[in-house]
């Protein structure tokens, strides 16, 4: 009887430890999406990004944190949980510099950028 509880709470114990070994850290997620939305903003407001490069880009962003919350929702982010935000997050990053390199702009917000006017 002695074996099969040592066996039974020796499982336990490595199961539980393999939980916590699993998950993983979000703060550089949290960190990542919150300068992509910086870099969005600061593009927008030089006026490099289009009214509709703009909205693209935050809905990403918006799919990226309903992932993130998603991840969230048991607890603990797995392995293939924290790949998946962060290859979307690298996706998106690339996103960012293809809209505000690309050659359009908000010329009202561009002049405005270029004469001064910041807001």
């Amino acid at each position: 009887m002695t074996r099969i509880a040592t066996a039974l709470l020796t499982s336990t114990l490595v199961l539980s430890g393999a939980t916590v070994a699993v998950a993983h850290d979000t703060s550089g997620l949290h960190r990542t999406q919150a300068r992509q939305i910086h870099e969005i903003e600061q593009a927008r407001r030089a006026g490099q990004l289009t009214r509709y490069e703009y909205n693209a880009l935050m809905a990403e962003q918006a799919r990226i944190g309903r992932l993130n919350e998603n991840a969230l929702a048991n607890g603990s982010v797995t392995g293939r949980e924290h790949r998946l935000i962060r290859d979307a997050q690298q996706e998106a990053g690339a996103h960012i510099y293809q809209d505000s390199h690309n050659g359009r702009v908000n010329y009202w917000r561009a002049w405005k950028w270029n004469h001064g006017y910041r807001y």
